[in-house]
Parts: C-alpha cells; structure tokens; sequence
C-alpha cells in the first residue's frame, strides 16, 4: 500500500519537473488548495497529471477516491487501488477505463512491522528527483460541485524491497505514463508493474503522526538505529530480569 508521501515543491516547481520530463501540461487547475509536505496523508489536495476534454492538465485533487455514483466520501480507504482490481473493473474502480493518471512524488513511506513496532522507511529514485506514479481519477458532482479525486495504483512488491513490506504503488517512466493515461485499455494494462531499484532507508518515527513536519525523509544515522535496538534489547532485559521473577 501506499498511504504517505512527499512532495514538497511549489507548483511552479512541480511544473517544471513534469514539462522537462516531456509531459505537455495545458492548464494547472486549483493549486491553492495544494499541500507542499514530507508528510502527506490521504484527504490532502496533490498535483495529479491527467487528461480531460482532449487537455492534459495538472490539477490538485483529493487523495481518495470519490466515484462520480456517490453521494458521500466513503469512510472505508480508497486511497490506493490494487492492481487486480483494475484487471477485474469492479465498480469501485471502473473510472480506470478512462479516467487514468500520473502523480509525482519525491518519495514515499512504508511500515516494516516488528513484533509491536511499525518502523518506517522512505523510497525514493536513486537518481531522478521525482518518481511517477500510476493513479486513476473521478470527478463527482454529488458531493460538492466538481469534486476531482484520485487513488494511487499499487502492485506486489519487487523482491529488492518486499523484505519491508510486500506492496508498493505501481513507478513507470514518465514517458510511459503517456502511454497509462492516453493508450488503449487492454495495452496499458501491461504497465501495471514496478520499478524494482529503488533507494530506501530508515527515517524517523515522527512520520508516523500525520501532521508532523521537518526533514522526516532524511535517513537515520547509524547510532540512532542501533539505539532503537539497544532499547528494545533492554526493555527485553529488564521484563526477564530475576527481580521480575517471582519465588514459588
């Protein structure tokens, strides 16, 4: 899954990376309601690159999808879409028939359980700035007049990085996502994949708290790794040390 990410560059930023990266960019719709953040959660407004009315365009939606059917924001998460339910259409998702979409990112964030812990850990290209993630769109005009969405589309993991957590959203080339958003429907579903050499490392567990601001993406140092573990080492130390034990 994929349920936080970077991208903290201005729209004009944003812009420019995607034009230099060959994607033609017509209009930029509602960038006021953009959140520059390491730290961005699901219901935050993003740049989402897509095609409308023969236009592409760069728009910033909400991060859930809302189909155009609904007459409420669901309260169950639809900030990702597996990618076999894409291959299925199931009505949550039939959008992705027409409705597909790029969405840049620095990088994003996944949670490596170990036993009661959630440790995270941040994925990003090892030489581009930006990654280009494939996404599906809706516009829904029950909710609110003209309430544009998106879910990013996750895949398996590639074995480089399932060791951390076993999915991941779906990375392509940006001239591939060309392809996803204008191609025929049975061809690109043939780049529902990842991209398997990808830089990642351990970061601060401040990220975990939705709101949390700072430098989250930056790895941690190799003392406060080995700290998280002499703590948990200790904490197991103490729990069976002979003052815990009780005589019969």
């Amino acid at each position: 899954m994929c349920g936080r990410y970077a991208l903290e560059l201005t729209t004009e930023q944003v812009v420019t990376a995607l034009e230099s990266n060959g994607l033609r960019i017509d209009n930029v719709y509602d960038a006021e309601r953009g959140l520059e953040s390491l730290n961005i959660a699901p219901t935050s407004y993003e740049p989402v690159y897509y095609k409308e009315n023969d236009e592409h365009n760069l728009r910033y939606m909400h991060w859930g999808l809302v189909p155009s059917f609904a007459h409420e924001v669901f309260k169950f998460p639809t900030h990702n879409c597996k990618s076999d339910s894409l291959a299925h259409l199931k009505p949550m998702w039939r959008s992705a028939k027409t409705r597909r979409a790029a969405v840049p990112m620095q990088g994003y964030y996944e949670w490596h359980s170990e036993g009661k812990k959630k440790l995270p850990y941040y994925f990003k290209d090892k030489d581009a700035e930006l990654l280009c993630v494939l996404g599906i769109w809706d516009r829904n005009e029950h909710v609110e007049d003209s309430l544009y969405s998106f879910s990013i589309v996750t895949t398996d993991a590639g074995s480089s990085i399932e060791h951390v957590h076993h999915r991941m959203p779906c990375i392509v080339r940006f001239e591939d996502a060309i392809e996803w958003i204008d191609g025929n429907w049975p061809k690109v579903l043939d780049l529902i994949m990842s991209k398997d050499d990808l830089e990642f490392y351990r970061v601060s567990t401040a990220v975990n708290k939705i709101g949390s601001k700072g430098q989250l993406n930056e790895p941690l140092k190799e003392e406060e790794v080995a700290q998280v573990g002499d703590k948990r080492q200790s904490t197991m130390d103490s729990f069976f040390s002979p003052k815990r034990i009780k005589k019969e």
